[in-house]
């Protein structure tokens, strides 16, 4: 019998640290922003729209309380514990040609970044993503810029192959290539990504300390308050003023489970006719042109009409609020828990696999990583970005295969 070890899913992990901070961070401020003068008026309508306070309250968290209960209970029929072998995984050696593909990735995220200009960098670091939506090169060269979370994950796995200082200092390079385009372009889901990859990636080889994985919350948690934080006209006298003033900002973002925003477009979406299945509207649109609402058109709708404000993107609705708008609370909530039982046994599969390709586990890590965006954003734009990475990663597993001859022969296990 091959001596294992049982390992809590961080898929359960990291939806009960969601609900957690809904529950104990949210909820607070939002019922505290219902009664303070300093927040004005406005407080009222960026968490409640038009509606009542109280009924979006108990509306959306009762979602996301069932939401959360039931997908719990599914991961508990289905086994939230996997067995892990106590030995590393054998597969190939990622080869020498990861640091030519990491030295283009670097010149490509900084290029993305200067293309924005200094002068609108220091006027705006965070805010400037929505510019690249008409810029040919400048969008492409930001979207290799978001796949430096792969290459991340990949110089992890040469490091701990190798154990040498060079691999070492790369892998940290790799880091600020993660962190650096995620601040400038506001891409919370991202930092979120790499955090996950490279936690299942020390579970799978057996390197998860605390400290270590503190090493690496040091840079990314900065990162997302870094986000919040650096807005136009924004001025500190401290940087521990501006780290409040991030996490202020975190608090009021409408993103992941935010309960108010499920509550608030649920309560809006009753009184209007059905919207469609839009958490479908990526697969039925060729068809179906403007009979359906596609997903990038969903955001500016929430924006303009529930909270009475228009935006480029609007208010993503993430995946669990898009599937109750989609089909009702029971039917949405019903598919929510069946996607996130789907990528429980992704990654199960990745975690207890004894003998995997390299290809296949980055495939799968690529996969169960982009949850974050999921439930951050839409079906659509999980699928999108999941199509667009992943023929990015199948170039560069083909172009490190030349330092070994040839393509993988086991490529093909990655979508086995």
């Amino acid at each position: 019998m091959i001596p294992s070890r049982n390992v809590i899913s961080p898929l359960l992990v990291f939806l009960a640290l969601l609900v957690v901070f809904e529950l104990c961070v949210r909820l607070p401020y939002v019922i505290y922003a219902m009664d303070a003068p300093e927040l004005g008026t406005d407080a009222i309508v960026h968490f409640f729209g038009l509606n009542t306070p109280s009924r979006v309250i108990w509306l959306g968290l009762s979602i996301v309380i069932l939401a959360t209960l039931a997908t719990f209970l599914a991961f508990g029929i289905l086994g939230s514990f996997h067995r892990m072998p106590l030995s590393r995984p054998d597969f190939e050696r990622v080869g020498w040609l990861i640091y030519p593909i990491g030295l283009m990735f670097l010149g490509v995220v900084v290029a993305s970044v200067l293309s924005l200009g200094v002068e609108a960098l220091a006027e705006d670091i965070s805010g400037k993503r929505s510019e690249f939506g008409d810029r040919g090169m400048a969008w492409v060269m930001m979207r290799f810029a978001v796949f430096s979370h792969m290459i991340g994950a990949i110089f992890y796995i040469r490091m701990v192959q190798t154990g040498r200082m060079f691999d070492k200092a790369a892998f940290a390079i790799s880091v600020l290539m993660v962190a650096v385009p995620a601040i400038v372009f506001s891409l919370r889901a991202t930092i979120i990504s790499f955090t996950l990859e490279i936690l299942y990636l020390q579970l799978l080889f057996g390197t998860f300390q605390f400290r270590r994985f503190l090493r690496l919350a040091a840079v990314m948690l900065p990162a997302l308050i870094a986000i919040s934080a650096l807005r136009p006209d924004a001025e500190f006298r401290s940087t521990f003023e501006a780290a409040m003033f991030g996490i202020e900002k975190a608090v009021q973002s409408r993103y992941f489970f935010d309960f108010a925003k499920i509550g608030t477009v649920m309560s809006w979406a009753e009184t209007q006719p059905w919207v469609g299945p839009i958490v479908f509207g990526f697969v039925l649109e060729p068809f179906l042109g403007d009979q359906i609402i596609f997903y990038k058109e969903i955001g500016p709708m929430i924006a303009e009409q529930v909270y009475l404000y228009r935006g480029l993107t609007g208010v993503t609705p993430g995946f669990l609020l898009e599937s109750t708008l989609s089909f009702g609370v029971p039917l949405g909530i019903l598919l929510f828990v069946v996607v996130m039982s789907l990528f429980l046994m992704i990654e199960r599969r990745m975690l207890e696999t004894r003998s995997p390709s390299l290809a296949g586990l980055l495939f799968r890590l690529l996969l169960v990583s982009k949850v974050s965006l999921l439930l951050n954003s839409s079906l659509g734009a999980f699928a999108f970005q999941l199509i667009v990475e992943g023929v990015m990663l199948f170039a560069v597993l083909g172009f490190l295969s030349l330092a070994s001859g040839g393509l993988p022969n086991r490529l093909g296990a990655a979508i086995r």
